[in-house]
């Protein structure tokens, strides 16, 4: 019913050394940082291809719109449509 109390009391080991609990939350904490970190750069830069592919998307939307291409109405269709696939 209480699992905290029972951890409380409990002794804390790493790598079969007993260790004070302390520094065991310390290492958990640390490694719980570090992940954190990652997260924060891999979503840095998710949102930057993200930007650079709107930007990659707009450009060819005023290309298409302002060059003399063949069938331009169907290239101004295909890239207006296709950011929200």
């Amino acid at each position: 019913m209480f699992p905290l109390i029972v951890h409380a009391a409990a002794v804390c080991r790493m790598n079969g050394q007993i260790i004070p609990c302390e520094q065991f939350g310390n290492a958990i904490g640390s490694a719980i940082g570090g992940f954190f970190w990652v997260f924060i750069f891999l979503w840095l830069f998710m949102m930057t291809l993200g930007i650079l592919g709107i930007i990659l998307w707009i450009r060819m939307l005023i290309h298409a719109a302002t060059k003399n291409i063949d069938h331009k109405i169907a290239w101004i269709i295909v890239n207006g449509s296709s950011l929200y696939v």
